[in-house]
């Protein structure tokens, strides 16, 4: 789903990235509140915290992908 937005072809590169950041933090929100419903937690608690840790996993991955641009030329 977060992937999306790039098949859009009227959008503009930073419309798509910034649509797909918005898609996929839905789907992190969404999951972990389903997940309440299976171990019987608090719906919005549950949500925030699978965002959280959802998001946490995106930017540590953003920032390892930049640094191995950096340092090894990879990606480019």
């Amino acid at each position: 789903m977060p992937l999306l937005p790039y098949a859009l072809p009227g959008l503009a590169p930073s419309r798509q990235f910034l649509a797909s950041l918005a898609v996929a933090g839905l789907m992190f929100a969404l999951i972990g509140m389903g997940k309440s419903l299976v171990y019987h937690q608090p719906v919005l608690k549950s949500g925030l915290r699978t965002l959280l840790n959802g998001g946490a996993a995106a930017g540590l991955a953003l920032v390892t992908g930049h640094l191995a641009q950096a340092l090894f030329g990879v990606g480019m």
